[in-house]
């Protein structure tokens, strides 16, 4: 009797673990099927979200540049080419997802998982898309300041890309009643990395209004160049302004 009772335990354990290793299996694919389906979501998303910038750029017209943020899942292939005549096409887990009837693109779509930053140029009939190795955290600098007075700004830039590279900043600026300057204005910035530097605006004593110029930045890179133009504005306001 005791025999038979040992053998009946290790028969229900014995179907108590297989019962358990399916229920196992099967949440595993479960799990991964989940998983899978996500990924494919955020990558016809993300192509969707690239098609409409690249529709609004090119409706803007020839010089449009435009950034716009992707974001791929694990599981896309980097092999396909993403621009096919007027198609944009991506493969995430073994799904392809198209967008049809875009402007002839060219260029150099990243497809490697992550978020990854891109530019798109609108030139003539055509647009271009390329990968953003530098960024800054200012599109433009605009400093209020009153007469016979000075006020810096502090610019960062920051390396997108695997690869240092150097940096020079160039400033353009034409009025002499109000001076600006760049500090400083070359330098290393790192992978991943940030590089600041300041535009200094002075203004004198007979100074008033709004008074233009251009920061200019070039990234030399081993890949390549990336340039950022920003433009600068001082406003000079009678001394007790605002």
């Amino acid at each position: 009797m005791k025999g038979q009772t040992t053998l009946e335990f290790v028969i229900v354990l014995a179907l108590s673990m297989i019962i358990l290793v399916t229920l196992v299996d099967f949440t595993t694919t479960k799990i991964s099927q989940f998983g899978r389906e996500d990924g494919v979501a955020l990558a016809r998303q993300s192509l969707s979200d690239l098609r409409l910038a690249i529709d609004g750029s090119y409706a803007q017209g020839t010089g449009t540049i435009r950034q716009a943020t992707i974001t791929w899942p694990e599981g896309m292939d980097t092999t396909i080419s993403p621009f096919s005549g007027n198609t944009l096409r991506v493969r995430a887990y073994e799904t392809d997802i198209v967008e049809p009837g875009i402007p002839s693109v060219s260029g150099t779509l990243p497809l490697s998982p992550g978020s990854h930053r891109v530019k798109i140029t609108v030139s003539d009939s055509s647009v271009s898309i390329g990968t953003i190795l530098l960024s800054s955290n200012l599109p433009s600098v605009y400093l209020p300041l009153v007469r016979d007075s000075n006020r810096t700004v502090r610019i960062t830039l920051t390396n997108l890309s695997s690869e240092s590279a150097s940096v020079s900043i160039s400033n353009s600026w034409s009025p002499t009643v109000v001076t600006t300057s760049i500090s400083p204005s070359s330098g290393t910035i790192y992978p991943n990395e940030m590089f600041s530097f300041d535009f200094l605006a002075n203004a004198n004593a007979s100074a008033l209004g709004n008074y233009g110029g251009e920061i200019t930045i070039t990234g030399t890179f081993s890949s390549g160049n990336e340039t950022l133009t920003l433009p600068s504005n001082v406003e000079v306001f009678p001394s007790g302004g605002s």
